[in-house]
């Protein structure tokens, strides 16, 4: 740890040494540029200004001091009567840095005259720029949602495929000739299976009834025939004869209804169907880690430290 803070120093300290001459000097060039137009030596003021705000090769480059030389510079232009230019130099300055506003101890009232003129001339194109600046933001950010708002719809998408698992069932037509609403059930046609199932399974359930029912007065009939009482064996005859009916007709029914069920299957037959089942996805673990120091009971000093991993699931 010493050993990196005391490169982090001796670093510091030689970006400091490199660069305090290198502003020296620019602030020592911006000096002698200004005196020389106080001392109204415009030609050398100019000669000096040029060379520092020379684009390729200039000397300044900290923004304050090329500001300052630029006002300054189109002061000693006005100076030598070259308006025109002057006032190219201080568009560039007020475009460069549009909050500026020059010195009115040192610089005379017609160069700020001047330079505020030549601020009103470019206000439109700062406006035009700032809102320029303002779409182009506005754009970005608009971009960037939709950026998250695709990245987020993509994530949903992922998470609803890896937690949903289709199962494809296969259905068969042999099924499908069962009574009772099996091939109902299997279509996914479940109100009518349980119809058919309940109409059915009771049709048949009182046709048994009913064949219990025939043969307690057949017996009957048989029996009181045995007795030589023709008149108790006609009734037994007659009631097994109506129970033989109804068993009939119950019968019917049931067959009736269990072939339509059966065709209804058929006609209204799904090879397949297919399910989504829901799949337990796990929640995403995050892990940092923990780095406390731990102090001493007297006067807090550093005793040790602590080091861990916490995890959030």
């Amino acid at each position: 740890m010493r050993v990196r803070s005391l490169c982090a120093a001796v670093a510091a300290s030689a970006v400091f040494l490199v660069s305090a001459p290198s502003r020296a000097d620019e602030r020592s060039d911006l000096d002698k540029g200004r005196a020389a137009y106080l001392a109204k030596n415009y030609d050398d003021a100019d000669k000096r200004f040029r060379a520092m705000l020379d684009p390729q090769g200039g000397t300044l480059h900290d923004p304050g001091y090329v500001a300052e030389a630029r006002m300054f510079w189109g002061a000693t232009l006005m100076a030598q009567g070259k308006d025109a230019e002057a006032t190219a130099v201080f568009k560039a300055l007020i475009l460069a840095r549009p909050e500026y506003e020059p010195d009115p101890l040192q610089i005379p009232q017609n160069v700020q005259n001047r330079f505020y003129e030549a601020r009103s001339d470019v206000s439109a194109q700062l406006n035009e720029e700032k809102l320029k600046r303002l779409r182009e933001q506005l754009e970005k950010e608009r971009k960037e949602r939709e950026r998250k708002a695709k990245e987020a719809a993509r994530i949903t998408a992922l998470e609803e495929l890896a937690s949903e698992e289709v199962v494809t069932e296969r259905h068969s037509r042999l099924l499908a000739l069962v009574p009772f609403g099996a091939g109902q059930f299997q279509n996914g046609e479940k109100t009518l299976g349980f119809t058919l199932l309940v109409s059915e399974a009771a049709l048949f359930a009182a046709a048994g009834v009913m064949f219990i029912d025939y043969r307690i007065d057949f017996n009957n009939y048989a029996a009181a025939l045995n007795q030589n009482n023709a008149t108790e064996a006609q009734g037994w005859l007659d009631r097994a004869k109506t129970a033989r009916i109804v068993n009939i007709v119950l019968n019917a029914s049931a067959a009736a209804a269990a072939v339509a069920g059966v065709i209804q299957a058929q006609v209204a037959y799904v090879p397949e169907k297919k399910e989504k089942k829901v799949r337990w996805i796990p929640p995403p673990v995050s892990w940092s880690p923990i780095v406390a120091p731990l102090t001493g009971a007297m006067e807090g000093r550093v005793t040790g430290g602590f080091l861990g991993v916490q995890g959030a699931f």
